[in-house]
């Protein structure tokens, strides 16, 4: 019995089902991209107490984004929150800027006894669109007051839940990580130090030119 010939018109069926099946399980993949909130750059260096610095509110691979709740901790014997500010062209920034409320941005250098926070909330307003992409949500900037370092806490506060809370236009809650920064304070270099530095390398270079001499005189 010969085998039946099965002709392309058959199987374009079973190809386009194959095919849709492939690009659907790709886009499922693309979907799960997770959600980051996070301090960028991860980790940063105030060169010396009294100097500052500014790291971005940044957040990746997000879909459909319509608020925010963030509260930020740190340690404040290290250092003080100066300013924190939505920049222009900011991920959440509103067609109309009317169509936005900002219900808390706050420092606080003094929340407790060891911790400054910082609080921020933004919500756009119908009828923006949600917003999808990666970007900064807010800049800010820390000032250096001890040597030392200090985490950008963005996950759980000791006796709190869930400090980043990110939502989409219909309220739901929409699932991320966070990840923390950190900032280290060094040390000034003291003006006395530099100075004796410079006598030494100058004593040293003279002292080399002496020898250089004396050789060049037993010749």
């Amino acid at each position: 019995m010969k085998g039946k010939i099965v002709s392309l018109k058959e199987i374009m069926p079973l190809v386009l089902l194959v095919c849709i099946a492939i690009s659907a399980n790709t886009i499922s993949k693309v979907k799960a991209q997770p959600t980051v909130v996070s301090i960028l750059p991860a980790s940063v260096t105030i060169s010396n107490p009294g100097e500052t610095i500014t790291v971005d509110l940044n957040i990746t691979d997000v879909v459909n984004m319509y608020a925010y709740e963030i509260k930020i901790w740190y340690l404040n014997s290290i250092l003080n929150a100066t300013e924190v500010v939505r920049p222009p062209g900011h991920f959440m920034e509103p067609s109309d800027p009317t169509k936005q409320f900002i219900p808390k941005w706050e420092i606080k250098n003094n929340y407790n006894a060891t911790h400054g926070r910082i609080w921020i909330a933004f919500t756009l307003l119908a009828p923006e669109s949600a917003k999808t992409g990666s970007g900064i949500l807010a800049k800010i900037t820390f000032k250096g007051l001890s040597v030392g370092s200090t985490p950008i806490i963005l996950n759980n506060y000791p006796g709190t839940q869930g400090p980043v809370k990110l939502a989409d236009n219909t309220g739901t809650p929409i699932p991320h990580t966070a990840q923390d920064g950190l900032i280290t304070v060094i040390p000034e270099f003291p003006a006395m130090a530099a100075i004796m530095l410079m006598l030494l390398l100058i004593a040293a270079a003279y002292a080399l030119k002496v020898i250089r001499l004396k050789i060049k005189g037993n010749l």
